[in-house]
């Protein structure tokens, strides 16, 4: 397995609730989105790795703390024109808060 490269401009959206098996089902999202800073390379071997994300939403809910256990998973680019080749593996790359700051 060769290291797996997570470009800057990457969108995730909200799946629900990490602790929660039906959340993808039972509509437990708060429609927000967060969109990588900066790129990051996750080595082989290894099953994560942080960056900076912008946190966007369509709610009024506009922020999400690693206590709000939510999950996120890969959503495409917000690179429109220069969107990058995308592996099966960024596919299915699922993100989630570690930390948060004001």
């Amino acid at each position: 397995m060769a290291s797996l490269t997570i470009p800057a401009g990457s969108l995730f959206r909200d799946d629900g609730r990490a602790d929660d098996p039906l959340a993808a089902f039972n509509g437990d999202k708060w429609q927000l989105r967060l969109e990588t800073v900066d790129p990051v390379v996750i080595p082989s071997l290894y099953e994560c790795g942080r960056v900076l994300v912008r946190v966007t939403g369509d709610s009024s809910v506009k922020s999400v703390s690693a206590t709000a256990n939510r999950r996120f998973v890969y959503a495409g680019s917000s690179l429109m024109l220069d969107a990058p080749d995308v592996s099966e593996e960024l596919l299915t790359v699922k993100a989630r808060v570690l930390d948060s700051v004001p």
